[in-house]
């Protein structure tokens, strides 16, 4: 757990997961990693009201995954460019 607040791209990568996350158009309710591959099912056994319902959780699920990921590497590359902007005296 440590690992995905630190490094969520390598830990989705160790399990295999490939970001970005999408919601399936074909499937209710079924969350794909960028190649496809179903990550998960939000309500397999229909216990929701609706298939919207379904969808929309996924969507939301996506959405926050997608959203923290790319937070994280924008933090990420600032903190690289001013480290880098330490190391070369604010002339890199």
């Amino acid at each position: 757990m440590k690992e995905l607040a630190h490094n969520p791209i390598r830990a989705f990568r160790r399990l295999g997961i490939s970001l970005p996350l999408r919601v399936s158009e074909s499937e209710v309710g079924e969350v794909l990693d960028d190649k496809g591959v179903r990550v998960l099912t939000v309500d397999p056994d229909g216990a929701l009201p609706d298939d919207d319902a379904a969808d929309d959780i996924a969507a939301f699920l996506v959405l926050t995954v997608n959203a923290a990921v790319a937070l994280r590497g924008a933090v990420a590359a600032l903190d690289e460019a001013d480290s880098s902007e330490t190391t070369t005296g604010g002339q890199g």
